[in-house]
C-alpha cells in the first residue's frame, strides 16, 4: 500500500510540473472570457474572496452544481468530495474527513467535522439532514479550523449557505418523480417589501419508500425557511431566518452481514442475490426464530430554528452580530447489533458571535477579524436498550426467553465560550502571511441515571446514578503564508491545530449511589481527555489559458492525539456484579498523510471536464481501548490504518451542451465517484472492510430559452453498487447474537435510483 501511494503521488507530481511549465506562456493574459470557468466567491476566511485565492484546502459546491448533481443530504456532498465519508448509524449523522470525525453514536459526544448553517454551528451533525435546499453554495474545509470555527472542528467544516432574500421578484419551483415512489418538491419565492426590506420563503418535501425489502430506509421530509433582509443604508445590513425541519419514517435499519467475509447474511442463506434484502425476524442460535426488527421501528426528527445576524459598519471595519436559538428533538427505535434501541432526544442550544473584521473593499494590506463566540446547550436524553434472545451463558430454548432492559436518562450540559483573532498581512505585492489564535473553555456537566434488569445469571438488577463533570480549554492557532507566483498562480502553506473537548461516558459516579463503592483506579476508564490534531499543508492553485484551465495540488500531514472513540465494556464494582458500560475513551494517536488534485479544463465554449482524486495513507502508532466483557486496555490495534480512509478516492465529471436554435440547450453530464477499499470499525474483520467501488451517475436536461424551464432524466448509482456506510459488530465467541455468531450489522447506502425532474422560473 505504501509503495501504490508513493507511486500514485508521484505520478500526481509529474503531472502537475508537466502542466505547469507548459502553461506559463498562457498566464499573460488575466483577461476574463465569457468562456472561462466561473468563478466562486466565498466567506470561509470571514472574508469575502475567491475559491482560487483562498489559501486553504476548500471544494466549493455552487448553485448550478448542487442542483445539477441532485446534491440534497450529506451523503450526496461525500460522494462528490474525494476524502469524505458519512456515517448514518441509528438516528445518528457523522462525517470523516481524512479518516478523522467521531465514532461515538451517542448525541452527547461532540462531532469531529462541524456543520454551519448560515454562519451558525449546528450542535448535532444529524441537525443539518433536512437543510440543504435553496442553497447558495456549500463549503467544504479540510483540516482543523480551530482559529476562526472553534471548537470540534477536528477535522474539518461543512458551511451550508442558504439563498438571501434579494431586491427582485421572482421564484422557482421543482418537482422530481423517480423509483421507490420517490416524489420530491423545492420553491422559493423572492418579494421586495419596499426600497429597503425583501423577504425570501423557501420549501422542499421528500419522500421515497424503503430501499430495504422490510420497508426500512425510508423518507418522509419536509421543511420550509424564510428570510427577511433590511438594508437601510450601505453601512447597515440586518437579515432575520427562521426554519423548521420534520423527517420521518421507518428510518434506518442495519442488514446482517458475514463477519469473516462481508458477505450479505440473507443472500447466502435464502440463495439470492439483493444487497438490500431484509426480513424482521431469523433464526435464534437455540432454536426458533427472533424478532430482530421492532414492530413499531420508526424515527421522527423535527428541528427548528431562527437567527439574526447586523452586519454594521463603524469606520475602523464592520461589526457583526450573529445571535442564534435551535430545537431539535428526535425519537427513534431501531434494532443494532441484535437489540432493540429506542432513543428520544430534545436538544436546546443558544449561542452568540460578535465579530469586527475588516474592510473587504479598502485595499488596505493589513485584514483583520477578531471576535468573541458563547455557547449553551441543554440535552436530556432517554435511551432504551432491549435484548430479547439468549445473553452469554445461555445453553438452552429455555434461556431465549431472558431478558435484559437498560433504561438511561442523562441530562447533559454544556456551556463553551471563545476569544479569536486573525489577521493577513501583505508583507510584498505579492506574498502574505497570516496568523490566528483562538482561547476555547468548554464545561460539561451530566446528571441523571441508568438501571439494568438482567432477568438472568451471572448479572443482576441495579440502578446508579451519574453527576459527572469536565472542564476543558485549549488555545488553538493558525500561521500561514500565500505567494502570487504569477498573476493566477497562487502556493500557500500553513499550519494549523484543532481541538475536541473532552468528556465523560455513562459509568456510575463514585460515592453517589449508596452501597456502591467504585475503584478509583477505574475511574479514568469513564471519563476522556480533549483530542488534539496538528495539520501541515503545502499547496498551489492554478488558473490558465484565459481562466480555461485550474490545476489545484496539495499535500498535507495531520498528526493525531487522544483519539475518542466508543466503546462498551464490562466495568468491575467490588461490591456488585460488573456494569455494562458504554462509554467514550481515548484509544491512542496516529497519523495521515497524503495528497488532493483537482483539475477543471473548459476545453470548448460547449465542453467541460473535471478530475478529483485524493491520495491518503494513514497509521495508527498506538491504538489501545477497553472491550465488552473485558477490562483494561487490552485491545492493541496499533499499526492499523484509520477508519473511513480509502488509500485513493475520487470523481471524474464531463459535461456537454448543445445550442439549440430557438435559444435553449441540452446538457449531457457524466461522473463517475470511485473509491478503494477502507475499514469501517475497529474490529477490522472481513465485515468491517468496504470494498474498492464506483458509483456512476448520469443526466440529460433540455433548458428552455433564457432557462425559464428545465427538464432533467437521471440515473445515479448506474452501477447498483452495494456500499455500507457502517458495521457493528456482535461480541466475538459468543451467543449475544440473535443470528449464529461471526454476523455484524451494517448500515447499507441507496441502491440504484433513477427518475425525471421538472422545473420553473418566474
Amino acid at each position: 500500500m505504501r509503495i501504490h501511494l508513493i507511486r500514485t503521488s508521484g505520478l500526481a507530481a509529474m503531472a502537475f510540473m508537466l502542466m505547469t511549465s507548459g502553461a506559463r506562456a498562457a498566464e499573460t493574459s488575466a483577461a476574463k472570457t465569457d468562456n472561462g470557468i466561473q468563478e466562486i466567491l466565498v466567506t470561509a476566511e470571514r472574508h469575502v474572496s475567491s475559491v482560487q485565492k483562498t489559501p486553504l484546502s476548500i471544494t466549493v459546491l455552487g448553485e448550478d452544481a448542487l442542483r445539477q448533481k441532485g446534491i440534497t443530504t450529506g451523503q450526496d456532498v461525500a460522494d462528490v468530495v474525494p476524502g469524505v465519508k458519512v456515517m448514518h448509524e441509528m438516528g445518528v449523522t457523522n462525517v470523516y474527513i481524512r479518516g478523522v470525525g467521531n465514532t461515538a453514536s451517542n448525541p452527547y459526544a461532540d462531532s469531529g467535522v462541524t456543520f454551519n448553517l448560515d454562519g451558525v454551528a449546528l450542535t448535532l451533525p444529524s441537525g443539518a439532514g433536512g437543510q440543504m435546499y435553496d442553497l447558495a453554495r456549500m463549503e467544504v474545509l479540510k483540516g482543523p479550523q480551530g482559529t476562526l470555527y472553534g471548537r470540534n472542528a477536528t477535522a474539518g467544516v461543512m458551511n451550508i449557505v442558504t439563498r438571501d432574500p434579494d431586491f427582485v421578484r421572482g421564484g422557482y419551483a421543482n418537482v422530481t418523480f423517480g423509483n421507490y415512489d420517490n416524489v420530491e418538491t423545492e420553491g422559493a419565492f423572492n418579494l421586495p417589501l419596499s426600497d429597503t426590506l425583501a423577504a425570501r420563503v423557501a420549501f422542499h418535501t421528500s419522500n421515497h419508500k424503503g430501499y430495504l425489502t422490510n420497508g426500512n430506509n425510508d423518507e418522509d421530509g419536509r421543511g420550509a425557511r424564510l428570510k427577511l433582509l433590511w438594508k437601510p443604508s450601505s453601512g447597515t445590513r440586518l437579515l432575520l431566518g427562521v426554519d423548521f425541519d420534520n423527517q420521518s419514517g421507518k428510518g434506518a435499519q442495519r442488514v446482517p452481514v458475514k463477519s469473516s467475509d462481508g458477505s450479505f447474511y440473507f443472500n447466502a442463506a435464502l440463495g439470492i442475490n439483493n444487497p438490500w434484502y431484509m426480513q424482521n425476524t431469523m433464526p435464534s442460535p437455540v432454536g426458533g426464530n427472533t424478532q430482530i426488527v421492532p414492530s413499531d421501528a420508526h424515527v421522527i426528527n423535527r428541528n427548528w430554528g431562527i437567527f439574526a445576524q447586523l452586519d454594521q459598519d463603524v469606520g475602523i471595519g464592520v461589526l457583526t452580530v450573529l445571535p442564534s436559538y435551535r430545537e431539535y428533538k428526535q425519537d427513534w427505535k431501531s434494532a443494532d447489533d441484535g437489540f432493540a434501541f429506542q432513543q428520544n432526544v430534545s436538544d436546546k442550544s443558544k449561542s452568540i458571535e460578535v465579530r469586527l473584521g475588516s474592510h473587504d473593499d479598502r485595499g488596505s494590506r493589513l485584514k483583520w477579524v477578531l471576535g468573541a463566540y458563547g455557547l449553551s446547550e441543554s440535552l436530556p436524553n432517554i435511551v432504551s436498550v432491549q435484548q430479547s434472545f439468549p445473553i452469554i451463558g445461555a445453553t438452552s430454548p429455555e434461556q431465549a426467553n431472558m431478558y435484559l432492559q437498560t433504561t438511561g436518562t442523562p441530562y447533559d450540559k454544556t456551556d463553551s465560550y471563545a476569544f479569536f483573532a486573525q489577521a493577513t498581512y501583505r508583507v510584498l505585492p505579492v506574498l502574505r502571511i497570516t496568523g490566528g489564535i483562538r482561547y476555547t473553555h468548554d464545561s460539561k456537566h451530566e446528571t441523571g441515571y441508568t438501571s439494568n434488569d438482567i432477568s438472568y445469571s451471572p448479572y443482576s438488577q441495579y440502578t446508579f446514578k451519574l453527576d459527572w463533570r469536565a472542564v476543558s480549554q485549549k488555545a488553538t492557532w493558525r500561521v500561514g503564508f500565500d505567494l502570487d507566483l504569477a498573476p493566477q498562480s497562487m502556493l500557500y502553506g500553513n499550519i494549523a491545530t484543532g481541538y475536541k473537548a473532552g468528556g465523560f461516558g455513562a459509568g456510575p459516579t463514585p460515592g453517589l449511589t449508596p452501597g456502591l463503592s467504585v475503584d478509583p483506579t477505574l475511574v479514568p476508564l469513564l471519563t476522556y481527555k480533549p483530542e488534539e490534531l496538528t495539520s501541515y499543508e503545502l499547496g498551489i492553485k492554478n488558473s490558465f489559458l484565459d481562466r480555461k484551465l485550474q490545476v489545484n495540488l496539495q499535500g498535507f500531514y495531520w498528526n493525531y492525539k487522544n483519539q475518542q472513540i466508543q466503546t462498551i465494556f464490562l466495568f468491575p464494582l467490588p461490591s456488585l456484579p460488573p456494569v455494562i458500560v458504554p462509554s467514550v475513551v481515548n484509544a491512542g494517536a496516529g497519523k495521515t498523510y497524503g495528497a488532493d488534485l483537482d483539475i477543471t479544463y473548459r476545453f470548448s465554449p460547449h465542453d467541460q471536464i473535471g478530475v478529483s482524486m485524493e491520495v491518503l495513507g494513514s497509521k495508527y502508532d498506538n491504538f489501545n481501548y477497553p472491550f465488552l466483557f473485558t477490562s483494561g486496555l487490552n485491545q492493541d490495534k496499533s499499526g492499523r490504518p484509520f477508519n473511513y480512509a480509502p488509500s485513493l478516492s475520487g470523481a471524474v465529471d464531463y459535461s456537454h451542451v448543445w445550442d439549440l436554435a430557438n435559444g435553449g440547450n441540452v446538457t449531457l453530464r457524466a461522473g463517475v465517484r470511485f473509491s478503494a477499499s477502507y475499514w469501517m470499525s475497529y474490529n477490522y474483520d472481513g465485515a468491517s472492510r468496504q470494498g474498492a467501488y464506483s458509483k456512476t451517475d448520469l443526466s440529460l436536461e433540455y433548458a428552455a430559452p433564457d432557462h425559464a424551464w428545465f427538464a432533467r432524466a437521471w440515473v445515479r448509482n448506474l452501477e447498483n453498487s452495494a456500499v455500507l456506510s457502517y458495521v457493528g459488530g456482535s461480541v466475538p465467541g459468543t451467543s449475544l447474537a440473535p443470528a449464529p455468531s461471526g454476523v455484524s450489522w451494517a448500515t447499507i447506502q441507496p441502491p440504484r435510483t433513477f427518475g425525471a425532474s421538472f422545473g420553473v422560473k418566474f
